[in-house]
């Protein structure tokens, strides 16, 4: 079910906000915030921590199993411009707040190298990797690392 644009703007405003509550109860400090993808995505730059790219998906990448008969479930997709953009400001996580309030993490690094490059219809170039390679976030140190 798709979310009427206000509730939608309001559920990525709030799960945002939510996880730098979370990331600041844990101690997580950051000296600036950028957000980028109309404020779906947040570069949180930590003070003296890792930086971290926060993203809000507006969907589960259901069909990831199709485009890719050799994995299995759903997946994730981004964008390959934002991707260099997290390269460029040295990104070490990515935390990614689904639809259905699930908020997982996974490292740059892993989501890089285990993920496929494709282009859509619209002609981007994407990377999608299996949601299994994301970790559920129960713990939010472990985003740190």
């Amino acid at each position: 079910m798709l979310l009427s644009n206000t509730k939608y703007h309001e559920n990525l405003r709030a799960s945002i906000k939510w996880v730098l509550n979370v990331l600041k109860k844990g101690g997580y400090k950051w000296i600036d915030l950028e957000y980028i993808n109309n404020n779906r995505y947040v570069l949180v730059k930590g003070n003296k921590r890792p930086n971290i790219l926060i993203t809000y998906k507006r969907e589960v990448f259901f069909n990831f199993s199709k485009q890719f008969p050799d994995e299995k479930g759903a997946g994730d997709s981004i964008n390959i411009e934002h991707l260099r953009y997290a390269i460029r400001n040295k990104v070490k996580s990515i935390i990614a707040i689904f639809p259905n309030d699930k908020i997982y993490f996974i490292k740059l690094h892993d989501f890089l190298c285990k993920s496929f490059s494709w282009t859509n219809k619209e002609g981007k170039s994407i990377r999608s990797t299996s949601i299994h390679n994301y970790i559920p976030i129960q713990n939010i140190k472990g985003v740190f690392g």
